[in-house]
C-alpha cells in the first residue's frame, strides 16, 4: 500500500495524476475523493465485561493452539461484548477505551 497524506490544495493535482495512472493500469479501480465537510465525528459507548489476561492465555482460553497476534506475554484483557463475542484487547488500547464502571454507575443498570 501507498503512503497515506493529508490532502491538500498543492497536492491535489498530483493525487489526481497518480490516481488517473493507476486507473489506467488497472481499469477495474475505483475511487472518490471525500470532502472533509462530508465526514462527521462519530462517539460510540457500550458496556464490555473484561478481565486481564496476556494473550497467549487468551489463545489457550479460545483454544486456538497457541494462534498469537503478537509476543505472547503481552498483558491485555480478554474482553466480552453484550452479543457473547469474546475477544482480546491489548492492554495499551484497551485502558485507552475503557474505564471500570463505579459501584454507584453499576446501580444504574
Amino acid at each position: 500500500m501507498g503512503e497515506q497524506r493529508n490532502l491538500t490544495e498543492e497536492n491535489v493535482e498530483e493525487l489526481k495524476a497518480s490516481l488517473e495512472k493507476m486507473h489506467e493500469e488497472n481499469p477495474n479501480l475505483k475511487y472518490r475523493f471525500f470532502e472533509q465537510s462530508e465526514e462527521k465525528l462519530y462517539v460510540g459507548t457500550k458496556l464490555i465485561t473484561a478481565v486481564p489476561m496476556d494473550e497467549a492465555a487468551f489463545a489457550a482460553y479460545k483454544n486456538e493452539g497457541g494462534r498469537l497476534l503478537g509476543d505472547q506475554n503481552r498483558e491485555g484483557y480478554k474482553v466480552t461484548y453484550p452479543d457473547g463475542y469474546l475477544s482480546w484487547s491489548p492492554k495499551e488500547t484497551f485502558e485507552a477505551a475503557y474505564r471500570e464502571v463505579t459501584p454507584s454507575e453499576r446501580a444504574l443498570f
